[in-house]
C-alpha cells in the first residue's frame, strides 16, 4: 500500500490538468491522481463517497469519471457553490 501512495503522491508532468480541475486555483487541492488511484483501489461502481471538505472538488470529480456516487461540503462558501 505505501508503494500505491508513493505513486499517488507523484505529480506526473502533465500539461495541464482535465475536466475542471484547471478551472480554479483553490488552495491545498488534491493532483487529480490522488484520488482517482484511491477511489479506484477502494471502491466500487455504485458505492459514495463522502467528501466533508471538497474544497475544488477534485475527489467528487473523479468519483464520477469512475461511476462512484459522491457527496461533498464545504464550510467555505468559496468551495460550497453548487
Amino acid at each position: 500500500m505505501g508503494a500505491r501512495l508513493l505513486q499517488a503522491l507523484r505529480v506526473p508532468p502533465e500539461p495541464g490538468y482535465q475536466l475542471t480541475h484547471a478551472f480554479h486555483p483553490y488552495p491545498g487541492r488534491f493532483h487529480p491522481v490522488l484520488p482517482r488511484l484511491l477511489l479506484s483501489e477502494g471502491m466500487r461502481q455504485g458505492q459514495t463517497v463522502l467528501d466533508p471538505f471538497m474544497g475544488g472538488g477534485t475527489t467528487l470529480v473523479e468519483a464520477m469519471l469512475l461511476g462512484i456516487h459522491s457527496v461533498g461540503n464545504d464550510l467555505n462558501p468559496v468551495a460550497n457553490v453548487v
